[in-house]
């Protein structure tokens, strides 16, 4: 009987595991596919402006975010591949949870610097 609830246990982790990846790639490739939006507006605002820009929004500007777009793609396939390469379930947890407060730091850094 243990040996059942143990299997069911580790069974209902993983896909927990899954899930949370899943749903943190998916965050991080839409956050990817979005910054280049929430870069935009702020450089048309500044070229009007004729301010010398700090050197972080000043890259973002005339990179036209990639860099940052790079930063979630990153994210996103390192939390999927995580899953694969970490045996653990409890380090996987604390990886994906890591890995969202990079992407939601990044993200609102991203916003706050423009």
């Amino acid at each position: 009987m243990n040996t059942v609830q143990t299997h069911s246990c580790f069974h209902m982790g993983t896909v927990l595991s899954w899930f949370a990846t899943g749903s943190l790639a998916f965050f991080c490739t839409m956050l990817g596919l979005i910054s280049g939006r929430f870069v935009e507006p702020f450089g048309a605002r500044f070229k009007g402006l004729g301010v010398e820009l700090p050197w972080p929004t000043y890259f973002l500007l005339v990179t036209d975010g990639w860099p940052l777009r790079l930063v979630f793609y990153t994210l996103a396939v390192f939390v999927v591949a995580k899953e694969f390469s970490v045996g653990e379930l409890r380090r996987r947890f604390v990886l994906t949870a890591r890995t969202f407060f990079g992407a939601t730091v990044t993200a609102a850094l991203g916003i706050l610097l423009h």
